[in-house]
């Protein structure tokens, strides 16, 4: 991420969403990104991924072949 910003791939002025598996690591890149590159408009999905998946959320796959629905088991 940070490489990106670098490069001039991430600009600060644009909107990203952050996600991560459980939002911890999202929500510390998000703080860095601010502090230190100047980000304004970031945004961190609370929970993380696996948040979104169990409140019914639908993610789509790498092969772009449409939303899955993905259950979560113990």
């Amino acid at each position: 991420m940070y490489a990106a910003v670098k490069k001039g791939i991430l600009k600060p002025n644009d909107t990203y969403v952050l996600v991560c598996r459980s939002g911890h690591r999202a929500i510390l890149g998000a703080a860095t990104l601010t502090k230190w590159y100047k980000f304004k408009n970031l945004y961190v999905l609370k929970g993380g991924i696996k948040s979104w998946i169990k409140d019914g959320g639908l993610i789509s796959n790498a092969m772009h072949l449409g939303d899955v629905k993905i259950q979560l088991t113990k």
